[in-house]
């Protein structure tokens, strides 16, 4: 009967050492495609007026690592690229607009003619929204 005991609760320890190495796990695999995404879209924003054909390449290469490693890409390097050609915001490539009744600011892509458009508070103060 105490050797039954024993390796039950040798058992739940198993499981519970088990379950906390995976979640380690997961977060250090969460840490190490966060870090990934935001070196290959640093380096896409690199080369956005060099070569953007390759920007181009390496910003769809951090969108599908985010997307397995279900994760969101930063606000920043969001408003950065044309969501629907993918090509990096450049002084080139994207029309800025300020609405200040609405407070937005609209990109225009002009590669493909596709408006973003991103709310902007005149003065932002802590802890409101």
């Amino acid at each position: 009967m105490v050797s039954v005991l024993w390796t039950l609760n040798l058992l739940v320890s198993l499981k519970a050492r088990r379950r906390q190495q995976r979640s380690k796990d997961k977060k250090q695999n969460l840490l190490i495609g966060r870090e990934a995404t935001n070196f290959l879209l640093n380096e896409s924003l690199k080369l956005r007026v060099v070569d953007p054909e390759r920007s181009k390449q390496l910003y769809s290469d951090a969108r599908k690592l985010a997307e397995r490693g279900r994760f969101h890409l930063s606000k920043r390097h969001r408003i950065l690229f044309c969501k629907t050609c993918k090509t990096p915001f450049s002084n080139q490539t994207v029309k800025v607009r300020l609405n200040s009744q609405k407070k937005q600011i609209h990109y225009r892509c002009l590669i493909c003619k596709s408006e973003k458009r991103f709310g902007y508070s005149s003065r932002k103060i802590i802890g409101e929204k």
